[in-house]
């Protein structure tokens, strides 16, 4: 059974809890959203009643005023008696009469834009009715207007009388058509409540939803209120493992600093060494030639000629009293004068060969001496950084080469550009040349090629203009593809007496300065060429 506190529970309950919120989200916006509907609609119909109402007061409004202008048309009838101006009264009836006419069409053809067809039925009837009223009221005008007109006022007051029945008659048409009216607006009226009242029904089930929704938030927010406890716990758990890995990293990286240190240090003393095994095997090479001269000049020595000397010497000194008949008639001493001059050429040979190996022997000791003092003074220089031309540099790695390259008959083709001096430590820069330089060298005796060539070049980088190239190109024996990415790991080599430093050492030497270095060949038998890019660093140095 799987445990509820498990990480796989912990996250389906988070899975489940998630969609909840969701689902709670989506209820509230569902609510809300019928909500604003349902105020929106009970808005809607409220507006509809006050301008429905709004137009049928202004219906009942017209009507109202056409009742009073109905009173118009029946007043010239009334007024003749006092007037006894028919023509006058008659005219004014006819002119209200024509006003009522237009403004009753205008007010019929409003009234019937609005009403439904169920509804237009009575009003129609209501409309005849107060046309015949008016014309039976103005028939009686007429009347009235026409006994004046005889001269018969007596018969005029008789009809004034059914004229008032025609007028009160036309008033009841306009009380049946405002009661009819009023009727359709109060159907409208309990129209729009009704349909109120529908919708108002639904706002117990907003509130019911609205409640269910309080509740479920509740609920959610103290299922939340465990689950952020148990993630807060879990997060300081977390936390308290990321300070130890924290911790656990620091120290690993000091350690590791510490290891770097280390390994620069021997670096150094690896690269010290190589250095000092260059110059004692040059030193080496010099002394054998040292050796060489001065054999030759033991056994010049010891086969000269100038022994003969003596011995001619002895020779006239025994014939001092005759010497001239020695000389002239002796067998023996008629040979000494062209003796004489044969062994003053050979002595002469023995003297300029003497010179010569002694030239040599002095030109030896010098060697020597030159690679000494250059092997102080890289050790002195090492740790400081200075200002050096990068010629300089490749021309005292090749000094501590070179009489091993001579003797091996090694060109040496140098391509320095135009560059300007680089703040570098002199010794680290020379340990990776002078170990370059080596490697180049052997592997140019490991291949049966008669070209020996080693190319030295320096030039800007275009890459990157704060760095210059420094390259060391042979036509030895090349690199396999499959060595170039592992040239530099501690421990590779492809000597059989080889310890696998130099060029990791030189490879952390380049780091340490701010540059890398990186090998190139097209396979065996192509020869290589390693590039040391350096920064230029151009600023003086401090000096304390």
């Amino acid at each position: 059974m799987q445990n509820e506190n498990s990480p796989v529970a912990t996250k389906a309950a988070k899975l489940r809890w998630h969609h909840l919120y969701y689902l709670l989200a989506a209820f509230d916006l569902l609510t809300i959203s019928f909500s604003l509907y349902l105020n929106h609609r009970l808005m809607d119909i409220h507006d509809d009643s006050v301008k429905v109402n709004q137009e049928w007061a202004t219906r009942l409004n017209q009507f109202s005023d056409l009742a009073q202008l109905g009173g118009e048309v029946n007043a010239p009838g009334n007024d003749v008696f006092d007037s006894q101006n028919v023509e006058v009264e008659s005219a004014q009836a006819r002119k209200a009469l024509i006003r009522f006419n237009e403004e009753l069409n205008a007010a019929e053809t409003n009234l019937f834009s609005i009403v439904a067809p169920d509804q237009s039925p009575a009003l129609k009837q209501d409309l005849h009715f107060i046309r015949s009223s008016m014309k039976e009221m103005v028939d009686e005008a007429e009347l009235i207007f026409s006994f004046f007109r005889q001269s018969q006022p007596d018969k005029a007051g008789e009809r004034m009388a059914t004229m008032d029945r025609k007028y009160a008659k036309l008033n009841g048409g306009f009380a049946q058509l405002g009661r009819h009216i009023r009727e359709i607006q109060a159907a409208n009226f309990h129209t729009q409540q009704t349909q109120s009242a529908a919708l108002r029904r639904y706002e117990y089930a907003i509130a019911a939803a609205i409640v269910l929704m309080v509740l479920a938030v509740t609920v959610y927010g103290h299922r939340m209120a465990k689950v952020m406890a148990a993630l807060t716990a879990e997060k300081e758990r977390y936390l308290d493992e990321l300070r130890d890995e924290i911790s656990r990293r620091k120290q690993a990286q000091a350690d590791a600093e510490e290891l770097h240190k280390q390994m620069i240090s021997t670096s150094r003393r690896v690269g010290m060494a190589e250095v000092a095994n260059g110059v004692l095997h040059n030193v080496g090479n010099v002394l054998n030639s040292v050796n060489v001269s001065s054999g030759q000049l033991a056994n010049t020595l010891r086969q000269s000629a100038a022994a003969d000397v003596g011995r001619v010497a002895t020779l006239l000194q025994q014939h001092k009293d005759d010497l001239a008949a020695y000389l002239s008639n002796d067998s023996k001493g008629s040979k000494i004068p062209e003796f004489l001059s044969q062994l003053a050429e050979a002595l002469e040979q023995e003297r300029h060969s003497s010179l010569t190996e002694l030239d040599s022997l002095t030109g030896n000791i010098d060697h020597i001496k030159q690679i000494i003092t250059m092997q102080q003074g890289i050790a002195r220089s090492g740790g400081v950084k200075e200002l050096v031309p990068v010629p300089e540099l490749f021309e005292q790695a090749l000094a501590i080469n070179m009489a091993s390259l001579d003797r091996h008959a090694i060109d040496v083709i140098r391509d320095f550009g135009d560059l300007p001096t680089i703040l570098a430590d002199r010794h680290q820069v020379l340990q990776i040349l002078v170990n370059l330089i080596s490697n180049a060298k052997y592997a140019m005796l490991a291949t049966d090629s008669p070209i020996k060539r080693l190319t030295l070049r320096s030039r800007a980088d275009e890459a990157q203009p704060d760095f210059v190239i420094l390259q060391v190109a042979d036509t030895g024996i090349g690199i396999k593809p499959e060595n170039l990415q592992r040239l530099f790991a501690q421990g590779f080599t492809t000597k059989k007496d080889g310890h696998g430093f130099g060029l990791h050492s030189g490879a952390l030497a380049a780091k340490q300065m701010g540059g890398t270095m990186e090998a190139q060949s097209e396979g065996e038998g192509r020869g290589a060429m390693f590039t040391l890019h350096l920064p230029v660093k151009t600023e003086q140095p401090q000096t304390a």
